[in-house]
């Protein structure tokens, strides 16, 4: 086991829970500018926030910036459209390095486009389109 932040007061034999669920990380617009520890915490940001080198104990950050307006331009994809998972239906501006981050269809997701945003900032929380 690794363990990430301090282990004050844990004991051989202390209980473990399990969820069952695989390791997991989030994606986005940001995840390329990014400095993360190996559970994804925004080493970067933590330091702001913190005024410190060192992840506080209990420290609690979302991973890409929840705040920040991305530059968002729809692609090949209008109102009416039959679109499936892995459909790119926009592209969202990253940074010089890496000038394209697709917005694309959940996998598990199929449908008509009910309706698009238009090209303009939003941040990562906005859904830029919806499927019926």
């Amino acid at each position: 086991i690794q363990v990430y932040e301090d282990t004050s007061g844990l004991t051989v034999g202390d209980p473990l829970v399990k969820t069952g669920l695989p390791l997991s990380l989030e994606l986005g617009p940001g995840i390329l500018d990014g400095i993360y520890d190996g559970i994804q915490r925004p080493l970067e940001r933590i330091q702001k926030i913190s005024q410190s080198v060192f992840v506080p104990r209990g420290v609690d950050v979302p991973n890409l910036d929840r705040e920040k307006l991305w530059d968002y331009q729809p692609k090949n994809v209008k109102v009416g459209d039959l679109v499936t998972g892995g459909d790119i239906v926009g592209v969202i501006y990253e940074n010089g390095l890496f000038k394209q981050h697709f917005v694309m269809v959940h996998p598990n997701t199929s449908g008509r486009v009910k309706k698009i945003l238009p090209a303009g900032k939003y941040v990562i929380e906005t859904n830029v389109i919806e499927i019926e």
